[in-house]
Order: C-alpha cells, then structure tokens, then sequence
C-alpha cells in the first residue's frame, strides 16, 4: 500500500507563528483536504527538534488510486504555511515493502 509522506521544515524561532495558523486551522474545523477523506492517517504529524530548526512528517495510506488526489490534499494543507519565512515543505509517495497480501 502506497503511503503520501509530507515533510515540513522551518526554524525555531518561527515556531510561534506556525503555531498559530496550526491553532487557526483547528479552530475553524478541518480543512477540505481533511473532510474529503482521501486516505487513512498512519501518523498524522511527528515532530523533532534539531539545530536547523523543526521538522515534521505525516504519513497517509492510500489506495493506489488515490494517490494524486492525497497528494493535492497534503500539498492544501501544508501551502497554508508558505508566508512563514524559512518555512519548507515536500510531499513524496513512498511504499510499504512488508505489506502482507491481502487474505483469501
């Protein structure tokens, strides 16, 4: 099963700010993306802290057919954070390799 992984980066000190547009964005209820149910969050946002700033992934399953879809979503949804200075994103499809076989 193909997995969308988004990646954000951006540095410390602009943490308040992505702070407050993720606030925002609960707040005024999901987003599009979110509501359009596209995919199954595996890991819905991870975070760590480094020397370069913060970083962050999400992991979507998603159905083969699905994927340019998940990835117009994921793409919606991290674009709302493109004003932050040093704010960078990426979105990739990245596969399973030990996924079982489905039962008969």
């Amino acid at each position: 099963m193909p997995y969308v992984v988004a990646r954000w980066w951006y540095p410390t000190h602009r943490a308040e700010e992505v702070a407050k547009i993720f606030q925002k964005r609960i707040k005024d209820g999901p987003p599009e993306a979110f509501v359009a149910g596209i995919g199954e969050p595996a890991v819905g946002g991870a975070y760590r802290g480094s020397k370069g700033g913060m970083v962050g992934m999400s992991f979507t399953k998603v159905a083969p057919g699905d994927i340019a879809q998940a990835m117009v979503n994921a793409a919606s949804i991290t674009s709302l954070y493109n004003k932050v200075e040093g704010y960078e994103w990426n979105i990739e499809v990245w596969g399973d390799l030990y996924e079982q076989p489905p039962a008969e």
